[in-house]
């Protein structure tokens, strides 16, 4: 699903917090409106935050495979095509225990969305690695093209592999 155009500051973050580019965007919208960080599930997932990630579970665990925002993805797609995911190393270790609650909590490995205007493209969660470079994550292992992330197909080898490198690291 493509963006949808609205005056919401909220929608304006979570559309600057995804695919290519800087972060500058995404942060002056989140220096003017602080209360986006923790405002749903889908903000949380995008910046990483996995005590607001789980609060929202906690809350409503439907979290964790309902589809809003301003593209109607789930907070994992959302969490999977984020530039913070991309860009922002110190939010690495949120990335991971994020999607590893989202995926307990039921979000599917094969999450994703059709791409109009690209011949209905699937992108999916473990095609993200395709947006450009990333780095070797906790909860992900790296393509040949990209040292990037790309999306265990199930949670056990999900939190198998985010167990193994979180240690090592």
């Amino acid at each position: 699903m493509s963006e949808t155009k609205t005056g919401d500051p909220r929608d304006k973050f979570l559309n600057a917090c995804v695919w290519h580019g800087s972060l500058d965007e995404a942060a002056a919208i989140l220096a003017a409106h602080p209360e986006i960080a923790s405002s749903d599930v889908y903000t949380a997932a995008i910046l990483g935050d996995d005590t607001a990630v789980r609060r929202f579970l906690e809350l409503d665990p439907g979290n964790a495979t309902a589809k809003g925002g301003p593209r109607g993805w789930d907070a994992l797609t959302y969490l999977c095509f984020s530039k913070y995911l991309r860009l922002d190393r110190a939010r690495s270790d949120g990335f991971v225990r994020a999607a590893t609650a989202l995926l307990d909590a039921g979000a599917s490995a094969n999450t994703g969305f059709y791409e109009a205007g690209h011949g209905s493209t699937r992108r999916t969660a473990d095609t993200s690695a395709s947006n450009g470079p990333r780095r070797t994550g906790s909860c992900w292992r790296g393509s040949k093209r990209f040292p990037g992330f790309v999306l265990r197909p199930s949670p056990a080898a999900f939190r198998s592999k985010a167990a193994g490198q979180v240690a090592a690291s």
